[in-house]
Formats: structure tokens, C-alpha cells, sequence
């Protein structure tokens, strides 16, 4: 079987997480597309491979003696960004503070809150990522999720089971790609109210503008 991407036998995981611990996995590898990644977990379950999945590995904990099996790393592939209208189309391996930037900048909001969180969007989504009260599945429209035996299916967010920190999807199924809907009001009062500080530079300059321009309008 001949794959796009990369991969690393006998690879320490120190080198991928961010503790900088972890001992030796029979292999490292990181997928360049979908069809690359269906591929290797249709031979791992064919051949029952141990399959774990690390997004950027970010906060994982890895046990010195390493694990017998496969390790895919979807931090730096399956990357695409899709903007129509105010539906956002994005892939798991996107980092999540890297989506809220590319939102901002197109004046889509709802996810600002989320923007200082570490990981990948797949992950988020597995673990209902959030904070300052708000929950990255509020904005969720589709998911499309990779079985491990390679098959793809689309899931409905209603058809998702979301709750604190948790969600329905398997612990053996892989979350490639999601559809998310925001709002394109400029919500100003979240980067206020929750002391807001993701923002640097112009950006920063920007919402600074506009909330004294919103104050000002208010007192007119």
C-alpha cells in the first residue's frame, strides 16, 4: 500500500506531544488526505493494529513504555478551510484558534470564546470543547466521521448526543471534517464581557474601535 504523507517506525512520542514525554509506537504517521487516511485504518483493521488518534498532541499523556500500535497524527493534514455565506466548512486536523482567526476576518462570530483553546477542531468537537460558557457544538451543523474499518459516514448534529465536556462519538471513530454555521452580527460584547484578550496588533485595534464606537452611539 503506497500513502501520501509521512511516517516514522519506532518513533518516540515525546517528540510530538506537548509534555515532551511519551516512549516508542511501532509507527508515527500523518496522512496526507482522506483517501490516505481511510487506507491505513482499513490495514490496521485488517491486520488488528492498535489505532490511536493524536491531533496535535496537545495535553496527551503518553506512558514511557510506548504503545504496540499505530499512531495518526491529523495536526498537519486535512487542513481545507470552505466559507459560503455564513457556513463554514472546515477539516478536522484545522487548529481550532486558527478557525476563529479565519472567522473574525470574514466578520463571522460566535466562536471568540473559543479561540485560546489548544487542539485540533476534530478534537474539540470529540470532547464538546468550551469556554466562558459557550460550547463549540452550538455552531454545528454536519460532521463526517471515519469508521475505523475505513468506511466514511455524515452525522446530523442532532444525531449527536453533546453534553459538558463530552459527546456520543465513539472513542474508535475519527471526526475528518465538520460544516459549522455562524452568525455574521459583530458580537461585541463577548470580547468585552469575557475580558477578551486573543486578539493582537490591528485586530485588537479594531475591536477596540468598535466597542468605543458602539458606546459612543449609545450616548448619542
Amino acid at each position: 500500500m503506497i500513502v501520501q504523507g509521512s511516517s516514522l517506525f519506532n518513533e518516540p512520542m515525546a517528540n510530538h506531544t506537548s509534555w515532551g514525554i511519551g516512549g516508542p509506537v511501532l509507527a508515527f504517521v500523518r496522512p496526507e488526505t482522506r483517501t490516505d487516511l481511510t487506507a491505513i485504518l482499513s490495514l490496521a483493521d485488517a491486520n488488528n493494529i492498535p489505532v490511536y488518534i493524536a491531533g496535535s498532541g496537545s495535553n496527551l499523556l503518553v506512558a514511557d513504555e510506548g504503545f504496540n500500535g499505530v499512531v495518526i497524527s491529523l495536526a498537519k493534514t486535512l487542513k481545507q478551510i470552505r466559507f459560503d455565506g455564513t457556513k463554514c466548512y472546515a477539516e478536522a486536523g484545522v487548529m481550532l484558534g486558527h478557525l476563529v482567526k479565519e472567522c473574525i476576518h470574514r466578520n463571522l462570530t460566535g466562536l471568540e470564546s473559543l479561540g485560546g483553546i489548544p487542539g485540533t477542531l476534530g478534537g474539540a468537537l470529540v470532547m464538546n470543547a468550551g469556554a466562558y460558557g459557550n460550547e463549540i457544538s452550538n455552531y454545528l451543523i454536519t460532521i463526517d466521521v471515519v469508521h475505523r474499518d475505513g468506511t466514511i459516514e455524515k452525522y446530523k448534529k442532532k444525531q449527536i448526543e453533546f453534553g459538558y465536556r463530552r459527546s456520543s462519538i465513539k472513542s474508535d471513530d475519527i471526526v475528518i471534517a465538520t460544516t459549522d454555521n455562524e452568525s455574521n452580527d459583530i458580537i461585541i460584547d463577548h470580547c468585552k464581557e469575557y475580558g477578551w484578550r486573543y486578539f493582537r496588533g490591528d485586530e485588537q485595534d479594531v475591536l477596540d474601535y468598535l466597542w468605543n464606537r458602539r458606546n459612543r452611539d449609545k450616548t448619542d
